[in-house]
C-alpha cells in the first residue's frame, strides 16, 4: 500500500489531537489530587497514549478502511485502561466521568462535522481533513468556559466528596445510557441528518448538572445531620452533667448535716446516739 501524503497524515494527527488531549485533560482535572502517578510519570503516559491514538487514527484513515469502528472501540479502551489505572477513586465516580466526557467528545465531533459540511461541503465528504480538525477546535473554544466552571464550580466538588460511593454505583448508569443512545444514532440509525444527530442527546449536559447538584446536596445534608447528632448528643452530655452537679451538690448538703449532728453528739459526749446514728447512716 503506498504511503499517503505527508500532509494528508499531518491532518489525521492534529485531528486525533484535537479529539483526545483537551478531553483526557478534563476527565483527569476531578482527580488531580488522586493521582496514582508522579506528574513527571503521568505526562510520559499521556503521550504515549496520545501517540497510540494518533497512529490508530492513521490506521483508520489510510492502512485499515473499513474497520473504523473497531479501531475506534481499540482506541477507547487504551483511553479507559490508562484513565482506570491512573485515577485513584471509587470506580463508579471514575466510570462516571470517563463516560460524561466520552459523551461530550462525541457531541464536539458530531456538531463539527455538521458545521463542516455546511461551510466546507466538499471537504466534508473526505475524512480526517484540516477542516474537520478546525471546526473541531471552533466547537471546543465554544464550549470549553461553560464546561470548565461546570467542572470546577459544581462536578469537581461532588467527586472530592468523601462519600460510602452508594450513590455512585448506580450514578454512572446515567451516562453509560447516553453513550449507548450516542452510538446507536450514530452507526445504527442513517435517517437522521447530523444537526438532529448533534442535537439529540444534548440534554445529557442538564442530567449531569443535576446529578453533581444532587451529590453535593446530599452531602451537605449528611453534613448536617451528623452535626445534629453531635449537637444532640453534647445536649445529652450537658443533661447528664447537670445532673451530676446537683446530686454532688446534694451530697456536699447531706455531708454537712452528717457532721453538724456528729458533732453536736461530741459536744453532748452521747456517744451511743453517735454509733446508732453512724449505724443508721452505714445502712444507708
Amino acid at each position: 500500500r503506498l504511503m499517503p501524503p505527508l500532509y494528508r497524515m499531518l491532518e489525521v494527527c492534529v485531528y486525533s489531537l484535537t479529539n483526545f488531549l483537551p478531553f483526557l485533560a478534563m476527565a483527569l482535572y476531578p482527580f488531580r489530587r488522586r493521582l496514582r502517578f508522579p506528574p513527571a510519570v503521568a505526562a510520559a503516559l499521556v503521550a504515549v497514549l496520545t501517540l497510540l491514538q494518533m497512529g490508530l487514527g492513521l490506521c483508520a484513515a489510510f492502512f485499515t478502511p473499513g474497520r473504523g469502528s473497531l479501531l475506534s472501540a481499540v482506541s477507547t479502551g487504551l483511553y479507559a485502561v490508562f484513565y482506570f489505572l491512573a485515577v485513584r477513586a471509587y470506580p463508579g465516580k471514575t466510570l462516571f466521568t470517563l463516560l460524561m466526557i466520552s459523551n461530550l467528545a462525541n457531541l464536539v465531533v458530531i456538531a463539527a462535522k455538521c458545521l463542516e459540511g455546511q461551510l466546507f461541503p466538499a471537504l466534508a465528504v473526505q475524512p480526517y481533513r484540516w477542516s474537520f480538525a478546525l471546526m473541531m477546535l471552533a466547537v471546543e473554544a465554544v464550549l470549553f468556559l461553560p464546561l470548565l466552571l461546570y467542572v470546577r464550580k459544581v462536578y469537581t466538588p461532588a467527586v472530592e466528596q468523601e462519600t460510602s460511593g452508594l450513590a455512585w454505583r448506580y450514578l454512572w448508569l446515567i451516562p453509560a445510557t447516553f453513550y449507548l443512545i450516542w452510538y446507536y444514532v450514530i452507526y445504527g440509525n442513517t435517517n437522521l441528518t447530523g444537526l438532529e444527530i448533534a442535537l439529540r442527546p444534548t440534554g445529557a449536559a442538564l442530567v449531569y448538572y443535576v446529578v453533581a447538584r444532587l451529590v453535593l446536596e446530599q452531602e451537605k445534608l449528611v453534613a448536617l445531620q451528623q452535626k445534629n447528632y453531635a449537637l444532640a448528643m453534647q445536649s445529652l452530655q450537658y443533661e447528664n452533667l447537670q445532673e451530676r452537679i446537683a446530686e454532688a451538690r446534694q451530697a456536699k448538703h447531706d455531708v454537712r448535716h452528717h457532721i453538724a449532728l456528729l458533732q453536736d453528739c461530741l459536744r453532748r459526749k452521747d456517744y451511743d446516739a453517735m454509733q446508732a446514728y453512724l449505724d443508721r447512716y452505714q445502712e444507708t
